[in-house]
Protein backbone atom coordinates (compact mmCIF):
# COMPACT_ATOMS: atom_id res chain seq x y z
CA UNK A 1 0.00 0.00 0.00
CA UNK A 2 1.09 3.36 -0.84
CA UNK A 3 0.08 6.26 1.98
CA UNK A 4 -0.37 10.08 0.21
CA UNK A 5 0.23 12.65 2.29
CA UNK A 6 -0.65 15.53 -0.48
CA UNK A 7 -2.24 15.19 -3.87
CA UNK A 8 -0.25 16.61 -6.38
CA UNK A 9 -1.03 16.72 -10.33
CA UNK A 10 2.02 16.51 -12.14
CA UNK A 11 2.36 17.56 -16.02
CA UNK A 12 4.22 14.81 -18.34
CA UNK A 13 5.44 13.56 -15.03
CA UNK A 14 8.97 11.58 -15.36
CA UNK A 15 9.86 9.28 -11.83
CA UNK A 16 13.16 8.79 -10.94
CA UNK A 17 13.02 5.44 -8.81
CA UNK A 18 16.37 4.48 -6.51
CA UNK A 19 17.46 2.73 -3.63
CA UNK A 20 20.49 1.25 -1.98
CA UNK A 21 22.80 -1.36 -4.72
CA UNK A 22 26.57 -1.33 -5.82
CA UNK A 23 28.92 1.37 -4.57
CA UNK A 24 25.30 2.93 -3.68
CA UNK A 25 25.31 4.73 -6.86
CA UNK A 26 21.33 4.91 -7.03
CA UNK A 27 20.55 5.76 -3.56
CA UNK A 28 22.83 8.53 -3.38
CA UNK A 29 22.03 10.18 -6.59
CA UNK A 30 18.35 10.05 -5.43
CA UNK A 31 18.83 11.51 -2.47
CA UNK A 32 21.22 14.01 -4.04
CA UNK A 33 18.37 14.97 -6.64
CA UNK A 34 15.68 15.25 -4.05
CA UNK A 35 17.42 17.99 -1.90
CA UNK A 36 19.18 19.79 -4.47
CA UNK A 37 15.82 20.34 -6.32
CA UNK A 38 14.27 21.21 -2.75
CA UNK A 39 11.48 18.43 -3.34
CA UNK A 40 7.85 18.18 -1.43
CA UNK A 41 7.48 14.44 0.09
CA UNK A 42 3.80 13.57 -0.86
CA UNK A 43 3.78 9.77 -0.82
CA UNK A 44 5.15 7.04 0.91
CA UNK A 45 5.06 2.86 0.80
CA UNK A 46 3.62 1.32 3.80
CA UNK A 47 7.00 -1.20 4.33
CA UNK A 48 5.05 -3.49 7.00
CA UNK A 49 3.74 -5.24 3.52
CA UNK A 50 7.23 -5.92 2.01
CA UNK A 51 9.60 -5.60 4.63
CA UNK A 52 10.58 -7.94 7.81
CA UNK A 53 12.81 -7.53 10.98
CA UNK A 54 15.76 -9.71 10.38
CA UNK A 55 18.24 -8.03 13.02
CA UNK A 56 17.07 -6.45 16.26
CA UNK A 57 18.98 -2.66 17.24
CA UNK A 58 21.47 -1.90 20.17
CA UNK A 59 21.06 1.09 21.86
CA UNK A 60 23.10 1.72 25.00
CA UNK A 61 22.52 -2.18 25.80
CA UNK A 62 19.01 -2.15 25.58
CA UNK A 63 17.96 -4.28 22.40
CA UNK A 64 14.96 -2.80 20.46
CA UNK A 65 12.72 -3.28 18.07
CA UNK A 66 14.73 -2.14 14.10
CA UNK A 67 12.64 0.48 12.11
CA UNK A 68 11.39 -1.06 8.73
CA UNK A 69 13.11 0.35 5.63
CA UNK A 70 11.56 3.81 4.08
CA UNK A 71 10.35 4.01 0.91
CA UNK A 72 9.33 8.05 0.11
CA UNK A 73 8.06 9.86 -3.39
CA UNK A 74 9.14 13.37 -3.17
CA UNK A 75 8.04 15.85 -5.94
CA UNK A 76 9.40 19.11 -7.93
CA UNK A 77 7.42 21.09 -9.93
CA UNK A 78 9.60 22.19 -13.22
CA UNK A 79 8.85 26.12 -13.66
CA UNK A 80 9.09 26.09 -16.97
CA UNK A 81 6.68 22.98 -17.26
CA UNK A 82 3.74 24.93 -15.71
CA UNK A 83 4.10 28.54 -17.30
CA UNK A 84 3.67 27.60 -20.97
CA UNK A 85 7.26 26.04 -21.31
CA UNK A 86 8.23 23.17 -24.01
CA UNK A 87 5.66 20.42 -24.20
CA UNK A 88 9.05 17.97 -23.51
CA UNK A 89 9.84 19.98 -19.59
CA UNK A 90 8.59 17.88 -17.62
CA UNK A 91 7.69 17.54 -13.37
CA UNK A 92 9.74 15.15 -11.68
CA UNK A 93 8.78 12.35 -9.02
CA UNK A 94 11.43 11.15 -7.52
CA UNK A 95 11.22 7.58 -5.15
CA UNK A 96 13.86 7.17 -3.19
CA UNK A 97 13.82 3.80 -0.78
CA UNK A 98 16.15 2.29 2.21
CA UNK A 99 16.05 -1.26 1.23
CA UNK A 100 15.48 -3.38 -1.96
CA UNK A 101 12.57 -5.94 -0.52
CA UNK A 102 12.84 -9.46 -0.56
CA UNK A 103 12.46 -11.25 -3.70
CA UNK A 104 9.17 -12.69 -3.57
CA UNK A 105 7.82 -9.55 -2.42
CA UNK A 106 9.44 -7.28 -5.40
CA UNK A 107 7.03 -7.73 -8.14
CA UNK A 108 4.30 -6.29 -5.33
CA UNK A 109 6.42 -3.68 -4.40
CA UNK A 110 7.15 -2.44 -8.40
CA UNK A 111 3.18 -3.13 -8.76
CA UNK A 112 1.98 -0.59 -6.16
CA UNK A 113 5.05 2.08 -7.33
CA UNK A 114 3.74 1.25 -11.29
CA UNK A 115 -0.04 1.56 -10.02
CA UNK A 116 0.69 5.14 -8.96
CA UNK A 117 3.02 5.85 -12.17
CA UNK A 118 -0.39 5.26 -14.04
CA UNK A 119 -2.68 7.29 -12.09
CA UNK A 120 0.13 10.03 -12.06
CA UNK A 121 0.60 9.94 -15.96
CA UNK A 122 4.17 9.09 -15.56
CA UNK A 123 5.41 9.41 -19.18
CA UNK A 124 8.85 8.19 -18.31
CA UNK A 125 10.72 5.98 -15.64
CA UNK A 126 14.38 6.35 -14.92
CA UNK A 127 16.51 3.86 -12.54
CA UNK A 128 20.28 4.16 -12.34
CA UNK A 129 22.53 1.47 -11.33
CA UNK A 130 26.31 0.52 -10.88
CA UNK A 131 28.23 -1.08 -14.07
CA UNK A 132 31.19 -2.57 -12.31
CA UNK A 133 34.54 -2.61 -15.03
CA UNK A 134 37.93 -2.84 -15.31
CA UNK A 135 38.95 0.99 -14.73
CA UNK A 136 41.12 2.66 -11.73
CA UNK A 137 39.16 4.21 -9.05
CA UNK A 138 41.21 7.78 -10.27
CA UNK A 139 39.16 7.58 -14.02
CA UNK A 140 36.32 9.31 -14.87
CA UNK A 141 32.85 7.45 -15.32
CA UNK A 142 31.25 6.82 -18.00
CA UNK A 143 27.59 6.04 -18.01
CA UNK A 144 25.87 3.26 -20.48
CA UNK A 145 22.55 2.84 -21.32
CA UNK A 146 19.65 0.32 -21.60
CA UNK A 147 16.17 0.97 -22.46
CA UNK A 148 12.50 -0.31 -22.34
CA UNK A 149 12.00 0.71 -26.53
CA UNK A 150 14.42 1.46 -29.51
CA UNK A 151 12.88 4.45 -29.87
CA UNK A 152 14.49 5.98 -26.40
CA UNK A 153 17.88 4.61 -27.49
CA UNK A 154 17.65 6.72 -30.48
CA UNK A 155 16.51 9.59 -28.66
CA UNK A 156 19.45 9.28 -26.33
CA UNK A 157 22.13 9.08 -29.41
CA UNK A 158 22.94 12.63 -29.52
CA UNK A 159 24.21 12.21 -25.42
CA UNK A 160 27.51 11.02 -24.24
CA UNK A 161 26.76 7.36 -23.39
CA UNK A 162 27.38 3.57 -24.19
CA UNK A 163 24.51 1.80 -25.08
CA UNK A 164 24.48 -1.59 -23.16
CA UNK A 165 23.83 -3.73 -26.13
CA UNK A 166 23.92 -7.37 -23.62
CA UNK A 167 24.08 -8.53 -20.22
CA UNK A 168 21.97 -8.51 -17.03
CA UNK A 169 20.83 -5.21 -14.57
CA UNK A 170 20.58 -7.06 -11.27
CA UNK A 171 17.99 -6.38 -8.67
CA UNK A 172 15.13 -3.73 -8.65
CA UNK A 173 17.16 -1.27 -11.07
CA UNK A 174 16.32 -3.95 -14.24
CA UNK A 175 13.35 -6.08 -12.75
CA UNK A 176 11.43 -2.29 -12.38
CA UNK A 177 11.85 -1.76 -15.90
CA UNK A 178 11.10 -4.63 -17.28
CA UNK A 179 7.83 -5.16 -15.25
CA UNK A 180 7.32 -1.10 -16.53
CA UNK A 181 7.47 -2.48 -20.09
CA UNK A 182 5.24 -5.30 -20.05
CA UNK A 183 2.67 -2.72 -18.80
CA UNK A 184 3.33 -0.57 -21.66
CA UNK A 185 5.48 2.37 -19.80
CA UNK A 186 9.07 3.24 -21.09
CA UNK A 187 11.70 3.70 -19.42
CA UNK A 188 15.41 3.97 -19.05
CA UNK A 189 18.62 2.79 -16.80
CA UNK A 190 21.68 4.93 -16.37
CA UNK A 191 24.62 2.97 -15.68
CA UNK A 192 27.50 4.50 -13.76
CA UNK A 193 30.89 2.57 -14.24
CA UNK A 194 32.71 1.63 -10.93
CA UNK A 195 35.71 -0.28 -10.59
CA UNK A 196 35.60 -4.02 -10.36
CA UNK A 197 37.34 -3.76 -7.08
CA UNK A 198 35.04 -0.84 -5.33
CA UNK A 199 31.67 -2.36 -5.61
CA UNK A 200 30.74 -2.58 -1.74
CA UNK A 201 32.78 1.35 -1.58
CA UNK A 202 30.36 4.62 -2.28
CA UNK A 203 31.10 5.53 -5.37
CA UNK A 204 30.18 9.43 -5.72
CA UNK A 205 31.43 10.04 -9.45
CA UNK A 206 29.61 6.97 -10.81
CA UNK A 207 26.31 9.15 -9.10
CA UNK A 208 27.45 12.23 -10.54
CA UNK A 209 27.81 10.67 -13.72
CA UNK A 210 24.47 9.19 -13.83
CA UNK A 211 23.14 12.70 -13.02
CA UNK A 212 25.03 14.50 -15.14
CA UNK A 213 23.65 12.58 -18.31
CA UNK A 214 20.24 12.87 -16.82
CA UNK A 215 20.23 16.41 -15.94
CA UNK A 216 21.65 16.85 -20.04
CA UNK A 217 18.20 14.34 -21.13
CA UNK A 218 15.89 16.56 -18.85
CA UNK A 219 17.22 20.40 -19.70
CA UNK A 220 17.95 20.15 -15.45
CA UNK A 221 19.76 23.12 -14.04
CA UNK A 222 21.07 20.79 -10.99
CA UNK A 223 24.14 22.35 -9.04
CA UNK A 224 26.52 19.31 -8.68
CA UNK A 225 29.58 20.68 -7.39
CA UNK A 226 29.63 18.86 -3.69
CA UNK A 227 29.81 15.22 -5.89
CA UNK A 228 32.28 16.22 -7.81
CA UNK A 229 34.14 17.94 -4.48
CA UNK A 230 33.08 14.26 -3.25
CA UNK A 231 34.06 12.40 -6.09
CA UNK A 232 38.11 13.87 -5.71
Amino acid sequence: MIIIHKAIKPKNAVLVATWPGMGNVALKAGLYLKDKLKTIKFAEVEPKEYFYPHEADIEEALIKTPQLPRGEFYYWQNPAANIGGKESESDLIIFVSEAQPSPEKSQLYIKNILDLCEDLRVVTIYTFAAFPVPIDHFQESHVWVAATHKKLLDELKRFEMKPMDNGQISGLNGLFLSIARERKMQGICLLGEIPLYTIQIENPKASLAVLELLAKIMDLKLDLNELVTAGK
